[in-house]
């Protein structure tokens, strides 16, 4: 399989985040967000290959990251995923993560396609 087919799989079988436990002390203060994961040819910079587990993935293998914003409330300065909150104009979570990212990088869906969200972490 290739790294998109291996991700398409992992979206369909599901996962369990936070298997049996609640996120924070209380969880009506949450609210929902997605991110985007984009991965694929993103520079032509090749990544440098320091040990034998690297030769599993391909040189031009890119994922986008971005530093959040020192002024920022919560989160301030962290690496994430491009992606916030969803907002009542999104018509889910993958419309959430395409439109975040466009706000936070610019970077748009065209040339890519969305694998769907993972379940919903277990809040029992």
């Amino acid at each position: 399989m290739d790294a998109r087919a291996d991700l398409a799989s992992l979206c369909e079988r599901g996962l369990e985040w936070f298997p049996g436990q609640v996120i924070g002390s209380d969880a009506s203060l949450l609210r929902p967000a997605a991110v985007l994961v984009l991965f694929g040819v993103l520079d032509p910079v090749l990544a440098r290959r320091d040990d034998a587990a690297a030769a599993a993935v391909p040189d031009d293998l890119d994922v986008l990251l971005l530093r959040r914003a020192a002024t920022l409330g919560t989160h301030a300065g962290q690496i994430a995923f491009p992606g916030g909150r969803l907002e009542a104009s999104d018509r889910g979570p993958v419309d959430a993560a395409v439109r975040e990212a466009r706000e936070e990088t610019g970077v748009g869906p065209r040339g890519g396609g969305a694998g769907g969200p993972p379940p919903p972490p277990n809040r029992e």
